[in-house]
């Protein structure tokens, strides 16, 4: 009996400490439910608003910058644990701009420093009594031809850390101050006025790292949207110019990613080793490339590349796959510059197998 009491007391006070940890606080954890990073691009409906990038004035793009209600208090331990639930009444809070920082309207100090931490350094832990929180809420309500597409939240930066909910259910959470962070919320939208809740920490575990000379400053300080998406689409993409030893004329390279979002994707449901992998409904789907210059002209002949050709795409048990998946020679192109920053746009488009833009 005497032998079993400190290994009982271990296990407890392991088992305290663990149930203390914040998310926050945790090196291991600095993001929950966050969509992978992608080159940065906008989804249109026809080729005009592609052309002309004027992502404002799709139907499929929802601006969420503007006016929020907003409630800040000094340190976590007087935050709400229940303002994201739908029945909370917010309306005596204030109202907040975003993106904008809070210290810039009046809470909070801002500070000025270089390498010298602006909090207390226990890394990674984060002083209680000195980590400012804000409390975001703002309804919207979505058009009726996003119901059969995913729906993108998209935050351009929040200092330092958040959570995020839709409609009282918890989405996700994220840190990096100065990186975009992207959720799929589909599932939690509902017809007629939703409502976003977004709870901000000043410092987190990620503070530690972001050590510049530069204000800190805190809050939803990047603008905020939401997007609607094909199930089937051009997810991201990498591209490479090379230019021939002359610098005169370039090959353009492309490596495409696709989301499948649908179910019963796969013709098979099971998988053979060493051969094909599986084959999908959309594999006959196509991609088509299209170089634009500052014209508005098309510069070379179209590619077409199948879904399939991607979707599945085997890896070698040594080596490398190509990474030119989609090759474009570009006779004498203008070439970017410092003084002559000349830039072509890319236009992909995704089309069903009957060749209907999707």
């Amino acid at each position: 009996m005497i032998k079993r009491i400190p290994l009982l007391f271990c296990f407890l006070t392991f088992h305290v400490l663990l149930s203390q940890n914040n998310i926050w606080e945790d090196p291991a954890i600095n993001q929950i439910n966050r969509l992978p990073s992608k080159a940065t691009f906008y989804s249109y409906e026809n080729l005009d608003l592609a052309i002309a990038n004027q992502r404002e004035k799709s139907k499929f793009f929802k601006s969420l910058n503007g006016d929020w209600k907003f409630n800040w208090v000094a340190t976590p331990e007087e935050s709400s644990d229940t303002f994201q639930e739908n029945n909370f009444d917010v309306s005596k809070w204030k109202s907040i701009d975003v993106p904008s920082n809070w210290e810039m309207r009046g809470y909070g100090k801002a500070i000025y420093t270089n390498i010298t931490y602006p909090f207390f350094s226990n890394y990674p832990n984060i002083n209680h009594s000195d980590n400012p929180v804000g409390h975001y809420v703002k309804s919207f309500t979505i058009d009726e031809s996003w119901k059969n597409k995913d729906v993108i939240l998209h935050f351009g930066g929040v200092s330092s850390a958040f959570y995020v909910w839709i409609n009282g259910a918890f989405v996700g959470y994220s840190e990096d101050t100065r990186l975009p962070s992207e959720f799929d919320i589909m599932k939690y939208l509902k017809t007629g006025e939703n409502k976003i809740a977004v709870k901000v920490y000043r410092w987190s575990d990620g503070s530690y790292l972001e050590d510049q000379d530069t204000w800190r400053l805190s809050g939803i300080e990047r603008e905020v949207f939401l997007q609607a998406v094909p199930k089937v689409r051009l997810s991201d993409f990498t591209i490479r110019t090379n230019l021939d030893e002359n610098y005169e004329n370039a090959t353009l390279q492309i490596r495409p990613q696709f989301t499948v979002n649908i179910p019963d994707k796969f013709i098979e449901k099971v998988g053979y080793f060493n051969t094909t992998p599986l084959k999908t409904i959309v594999d006959d789907w196509t991609l088509t490339t299209q170089l634009i210059d500052t014209d508005g002209n098309v510069v070379i002949k179209e590619n077409i590349l199948k879904l399939g050709t991607s979707l599945g795409e085997k890896h070698p048990a040594r080596d490398q796959v190509c990474f030119g998946m989609i090759e474009m020679d570009v006779k004498n192109p203008h070439k970017w510059s410092a003084d002559e920053p000349y830039l072509y746009t890319a236009l992909f488009s995704v089309k069903d197998d009957k060749g209907n833009l999707i």
